[in-house]
């Protein structure tokens, strides 16, 4: 808004000046972030963990060019698999612990946590979050076949430093995906879409989603096509008319604008049991696996904190299944009521 209309004399001087206000402490925070990121590059290039940033600063200032536009208040890094122990323990030599208990996270916590999770939250004393990724996404038939370091692209990063993101294609592929996966419940993630998007041809846009589809996340790209025209009247490419109506008919766009609407996170157990189930057979219409999509929202049950708590073998996971419906009727009663507001 401040952007848009700034400069407008028709827009009251008090807003105008608010909104100004909000533009400095916004870029001063994303600096301050600008900061963090490349530091966080610095220590896992130093140990010989390849690294990529994902989202966040790099991608605002690539398609806004700017920091004041957009907030980041983490910062995403991907790692592979078997550098994650290794991701961590250097993190952690740098004060890094777990957020959501505060402590170090020794190997074995990740271990058992690889097997539940994609990412673990990280912060340190001067609130700075990372959240290390290890892979993109929790299904893994979703972007199954991407090779992010192998297709991954430098760039100069804020005059800090030069980073690495991941190619063009996978980053649209992965934008697309972890934006439908969530149900496009916020919708700056559908408006960095459309600003990936701006100046892209047709033609372009349909080698975004040819690539797309060979990750398994081509009715991700189709989704957030049509909401782009639902709310904006970005034309869909000729080729994805067809399948794009038959999306509509199924409800996949309807749904999508009912969760930009609805608290990120369910206010109550039963709330979340009514998602969890709406999910479902979302997610199974959209990428036509519905016993995936039951499976993956079952093993949603999992608590991070149960498995940095109690890191359990293999064969004794069933029990995380057990305790988290208790531990959850056990949180403080503000808890849930800062969760409602």
């Amino acid at each position: 808004m401040h952007a848009a209309l700034g400069r407008n004399e028709l827009v009251p001087i008090a807003l105008r000046n608010r909104w100004a206000s909000d533009v400095r402490r916004r870029a001063h925070f994303n600096l301050i972030q600008a900061r963090e990121t490349a530091r966080v590059c610095e220590i896992l290039d130093q140990s010989a963990v390849a690294n990529i940033v994902l989202k966040g600063l790099p991608l605002a200032l690539r398609i806004y060019g700017s920091f004041s536009l957009k907030r980041s208040s983490d910062i995403d890094v991907l790692v592979a698999p078997e550098d994650a122990v290794e991701a961590v323990g250097r993190l952690g030599d740098y004060g890094y612990v777990s957020q959501r208990t505060g402590k170090s996270v020794g190997s074995r916590q990740i271990l058992s946590l690889m097997r539940h999770a994609k990412e673990i939250t990280l912060s340190n004393a001067n609130g700075a979050v990372i959240d290390l990724h290890w892979r993109l996404m929790d299904e893994p038939h979703l972007l199954d076949g991407i090779r992010p370091f192998e297709n991954a692209r430098t760039f100069a990063f804020a005059n800090l430093c030069e980073i690495r993101i991941l190619g063009q294609a996978d980053e649209f592929a992965y934008l697309c995906a972890h934006g439908a996966h969530s149900n496009w419940s916020r919708m700056k993630w559908l408006v960095d879409i459309g600003a990936f998007l701006t100046d892209l041809s047709h033609d372009d846009q349909m080698s975004l989603y040819g690539h797309a589809e060979k990750l398994n996340v081509g009715p991700a790209v189709i989704q957030a096509f049509g909401l782009r025209e639902l709310f904006w009247r970005h034309t869909v490419p000729p080729a994805l008319r067809t399948d794009l109506e038959s999306f509509a008919a199924q409800g996949l766009l309807a749904y999508a604008c009912e969760r930009m609407q609805q608290p990120y996170t369910a206010p109550s157990f039963l709330a979340s049991v009514h998602r969890m189930r709406d999910q479902i057979e979302i997610q199974g219409a959209l990428f036509g696996n519905r016993r995936m999509a039951v499976f993956q929202a079952f093993k949603s049950l999992v608590s991070q904190s149960d498995v940095l708590a109690v890191p359990l073998p293999p064969w004794l996971d069933w029990l995380y299944y057990l305790v988290r419906p208790l531990t959850w009727l056990g949180r403080p009663r503000r808890k849930r009521v800062e969760a409602i507001k």
